[in-house]
């Protein structure tokens, strides 16, 4: 490892290195806070066994983290940032057991340049304690077949069991192991032997808890991720243009350089006649057991639902290993010098938003909006606060805010983890006057405001418009506009 620092420390690609850490850094501490930010740090602030959308890893992250470092934005985005330092760590523990330690410094660096980790170190969602437990899985699982000892099988069904407390998406972890040892004939053996099953009964035990609370709630995470989510994917048939907008926003995410290398080495293993796919070695074959199922499988989804962003980030850390044995190290800078320059346009924005950005998932503007409410409420004593738009506007106020921000329950509609932390609203706040905030962005060709108020005039005895809080940026653009609507007697 020292050998491997010292080299990488010799070349002059190390200082653009250093320079994205820095500007990643810089990120941490100027970047405002998100809706998702918002929305998990709602996980951390009432612990519970798991919540309606998602399991539970990354509100007891959160709530780790604050609880040192205090309730702050930038507090939530330096855990963000740390958790995933130690993810490229762990990922370089990984490679340097697979690859030359020349090998090994490309895929970190290829890793550590995606915007893939510039965005997980700079927005909280699932995905960032998920990377981490899942690099740790495929670490241990590899320690577990090459050296066959209790304890890293052991840890092996742990660290799977954390992934799945993070996102659902880590059943793909034992489900590559089982294809691993299928498909390997030295360890097939393994596959009906007391390791795999040890694995299993691991990973069930550490994940007990978002069954548990599932029972405890109807079923309603499973029912949402599950149910839902097929029956979305029914009604919306076949789309080409979701696969086209899979490929654009993996490129984005990758950049070119990874993204092309790992097409081409995808194509490159399909023209392999059958007789030489045989001949893959162990470690391949271990790699392409957790990168292939999973990008495969929401390849096929995107042709009828549109497939979000993320969802595919957990393969590339075996797809970035595997392809990089056929990457040439002349090809870094094409790789480093468009990241950084990405990641400093992204800080220049970020300071000085130039340029509004077209939906409520933005970091502008909540502290304004706070502002204007609280002149708002001056004049009115005993009004609480509520929205309707998911949980974003309701996130954000319940961060800046002393006092309980409601949301879409109390109207009958769904609102995620805030259903189930505030299901005894509407009769807690009966009769109650409150101010209601529609955070409809502005460049919607329709507000759909009689829907809007058609909802809130079955919930309240009188609705009233109040005037409409429109922020503004320094170079006077209009950024964010939000509806307010006052409401008196609330009836549930």
């Amino acid at each position: 490892m020292i050998l491997l620092i010292k080299k990488v420390i010799s070349s002059p690609l190390f200082f653009l290195l250093a320079a994205l850490l820095v500007v990643r850094a810089a990120l941490v501490l100027s970047m405002g806070i998100m809706p998702q930010d918002a929305y998990y740090y709602f996980y951390a602030d009432h612990l519970a066994l798991s919540y309606f959308d998602h399991p539970p890893m990354v509100g007891w992250m959160l709530w780790l983290f604050t609880s040192v470092l205090g309730k702050s934005i930038v507090a939530i985005h330096t855990t963000d940032f740390i958790i995933t330092l130690i993810t490229i760590y762990v990922f370089y523990l990984l490679a340097i057991r697979i690859l030359s330690p020349q090998k090994t410094a490309n895929a970190v660096v290829l890793f550590f340049t995606t915007l893939l980790a510039s965005i997980l170190s700079i927005n909280t969602t699932p995905d960032v304690p998920l990377l981490l437990f899942w690099v740790l899985s495929l670490l241990c699982a590899h320690k577990a077949i090459a050296e066959d000892k209790f304890l890293y099988w052991l840890l092996t069904g742990i660290m799977m069991g954390a992934a799945f407390l993070s996102k659902y998406t880590a059943v793909f972890l034992p489900a590559g192991l089982f294809f691993f040892l299928l498909m390997s004939k030295e360890h097939r053996k393994k596959l009906i032997s007391w390791r795999f099953v040890l694995v299993c009964i691991l990973f069930a035990v550490v994940a007990s808890p978002v069954l548990i609370w599932n029972i405890q709630n109807d079923f309603v995470s499973f029912k949402f991720q599950g149910a839902n989510r097929v029956s979305e994917i029914k009604n919306e048939g076949l789309n080409i243009k979701n696969v086209l907008g899979l490929f654009a926003h993996q490129l984005a995410l990758l950049l070119p350089v990874i993204f092309v290398l790992l097409l081409w080495t995808i194509y490159k293993l399909v023209r392999r006649p059958l007789k030489k796919l045989k001949t893959l070695s162990t470690d391949s074959i271990f790699l392409l057991c957790f990168f292939l199922p999973l990008l495969l499988f929401f390849f096929l989804i995107s042709f009828f639902y549109w497939v979000k962003l993320n969802w595919m980030m957990p393969a590339y850390i075996s797809g970035i290993i595997w392809a990089t044995v056929y990457f040439k190290r002349k090809w870094l800078s094409y790789q480093i010098v468009p990241s950084l320059i990405i990641n400093v346009l992204g800080l220049i924005f970020i300071l000085l938003y130039p340029v509004p950005v077209k939906s409520d998932d933005t970091w502008w503007g909540w502290k304004q909006l706070n502002t204007e409410l609280n002149k708002k409420l001056e004049t009115k004593p005993g009004y609480f606060i509520f929205s309707h738009d998911s949980y974003k506007t309701s996130a954000l106020l319940n961060f800046l805010r002393d006092d309980e921000v409601y949301t879409g329950n109390l109207l009958g509609e769904n609102a995620l983890q805030f259903s189930v932390v505030h299901k005894d609203a509407p009769q807690q706040l009966k009769g109650r006057n409150a101010l209601f905030v529609d955070s409809y962005p502005q460049f919607k060709k329709e507000r759909n405001t009689d829907s809007v108020l058609f909802k809130l005039k079955n919930h309240f005895n009188e609705v009233m418009p109040l005037d409409t809080i429109v922020l503004k940026t320094i170079f006077g653009t209009k950024a964010r506009v939000f509806l307010i609507y006052d409401c008196k007697g609330y009836k549930p």
